[in-house]
């Protein structure tokens, strides 16, 4: 899982109990409501102290809410904002995704190394950056495992860290309708220790 999941997933479970409890509480205003109205059809206006707690109440949760979730995607997939150990270019091609790594040369360059279609290597413990690229429509990449998305757009780029904190095999999957065999954009992400990344690398 990447570094960032448990704060994810607790984000998304937050905001699914907080909506639910949300929609049960006004369902059951609404219901007492029209229960009061039929026995009593005269208006009753409430206390000043209702109105006030039943505008406030929400106003403050959705402001905690939001600040909770611009602080976890704030940072990039709550990736620290550091120098990335990894940066690998994730260009949507027909219906493939094309790999490149950025590595510095004994001159202080950098240059890309192509490392073909479909599969990605990352270290394990260290945060990598995910720049992604379009050659022709908008694709998405999505790695539900890591909560990864996001567009790649023709004419532009844009990125996402992450930090894997365990080894194994993720899939990448096109989560935009991009054609007629959108169904076949797959790749994976796979996650490796530090020294057999290495090695993959270098074999590159």
């Amino acid at each position: 899982m990447d570094a960032s999941s448990n704060s994810f997933n607790s984000l998304l479970w937050t905001l699914v109990l907080v909506g639910s409890a949300a929609f049960l509480v006004v369902e059951a205003a609404v219901a007492f409501v029209a229960f009061r109205r039929r026995r009593t059809p005269q208006l009753e206006h409430p206390s000043r102290m209702f109105e006030a707690v039943w505008m406030l109440t929400p106003a403050v949760l959705l402001v905690g809410l939001v600040g909770w979730s611009a602080h976890i995607l704030g940072g990039e997939n709550g990736v620290g904002a550091g120098e990335p150990a990894v940066v690998v270019h994730v260009t949507g091609e027909g219906f493939a995704w094309k790999i490149a790594y950025e590595v510095t040369g004994a001159d202080g360059t950098v240059g890309l190394v192509d490392a073909g279609f479909n599969q990605v290597h990352l270290p394990v413990g260290r945060p990598a950056k995910i720049v992604l690229a379009s050659a022709d429509l908008v694709h998405g990449f999505w790695v539900p495992q890591l909560r990864v998305k996001q567009d790649a757009i023709p004419g532009t780029t844009t990125s996402v860290r992450v930090q894997p904190m365990e080894a194994g095999e993720f899939n990448i999957v096109c989560a935009t309708l991009c054609g007629d065999q959108h169904y076949a954009m797959r790749g994976f992400i796979h996650v490796e220790s530090a020294e057999e990344f290495e090695q993959w690398l270098a074999a590159q």
